[in-house]
């Protein structure tokens, strides 16, 4: 039964609980949790979108096996960061309601597992001042998930991150084009709030041992991607990316939201 061979997995030590494990920033929350409480076990819940390949001290359920082991899991402190990246679409308002209704359902689906409740820190959003539809999805997700959280007895805390930047997704585009010596026009001139999934991790895995989340803060760089491009390439000499392409970027609105100009402080811990 998967409900008794994790908590066989899971029993004595630090023990942790964490939706998204496949993710970047995931596995790289994996290795720090690791690294910081040497011995803990984690148990991860995978919808199997991704590849994940278990290291020892950690176990699987799957979200199939979810139901027979509600209430299963006991864990030091639980970690939702699973949901479907808000651009991997065209963006509507009716995607975002979508998106965000799936995120709670996942982190319910985590929620249902504990054996007891636990702190619960869940990945929200950082969004610029001007970005309406993605303001408007990062405060009706928190909303939603507060809402359905506290009925189990669980007050989350919602993590906003920068801009995240590692081996996957947006970074090995923008070293490809560095590569070809093309600056894409759809990369902002202006400073964006931007961190690294290994610092992203470090972040979330010093969270359990906060005395106070009330202003937390996570280390970040203002800088503009144009600037990461340049350095990928050397500092060498770029041409403009043939427009085509660049003007499919522009032309989606709900793409120009996402490279709209960010004014918030970012790394910020936002608690009920």
């Amino acid at each position: 039964m998967p409900g008794t061979s994790t908590m066989t997995a899971i029993s004595g030590g630090r023990s942790f609980l964490v939706a998204g494990g496949s993710g970047m920033t995931g596995k790289a929350l994996r290795l720090d949790l690791r690294k910081r409480y040497p011995g803990c076990r984690i148990t991860l819940l995978s919808g199997g979108s991704l590849p994940l390949e278990p290291e020892p001290g950690e176990a699987v359920i799957r979200m199939s096996d979810a139901e027979a082991s509600r209430g299963t899991v006991e864990a030091d402190a639980v970690f939702a960061l699973a949901g479907e990246p808000v651009n991997s679409r065209r963006i509507t308002r009716g995607s975002l309601a979508a998106n965000a209704h799936g995120r709670v359902g996942l982190m319910m689906k985590a929620a249902a597992l504990l054996r007891a409740p636990a702190p619960f820190f869940a990945a929200s959003a950082i969004v610029s001042d001007g970005s309406r539809l993605l303001r408007e999805f990062r405060d009706s997700l928190e909303a939603e998930a507060r809402k359905a959280l506290s009925a189990e007895g669980i007050s989350p805390v919602f993590v906003r991150f920068p801009l995240i930047l590692g081996s996957r997704g947006m970074l090995p585009v923008l070293r490809k084009f560095a590569r070809l010596r093309l600056m894409p026009f759809f990369l902002p001139e202006e400073k964006l709030p931007v961190t690294a999934a290994e610092d992203a991790a470090s972040f979330l895995s010093s969270l359990p041992g906060t005395d106070s989340l009330n202003g937390a803060r996570m280390p970040h760089q203002m800088r503009t991607l144009r600037e990461i491009v340049r350095e990928a390439a050397g500092n060498r000499i770029l041409l403009p990316l043939p427009a085509p392409l660049a003007l499919l970027r522009l032309l989606d609105p709900g793409t120009a939201e996402l490279f709209g100009k960010y004014r918030e402080e970012p790394g910020t811990v936002s608690r009920p």
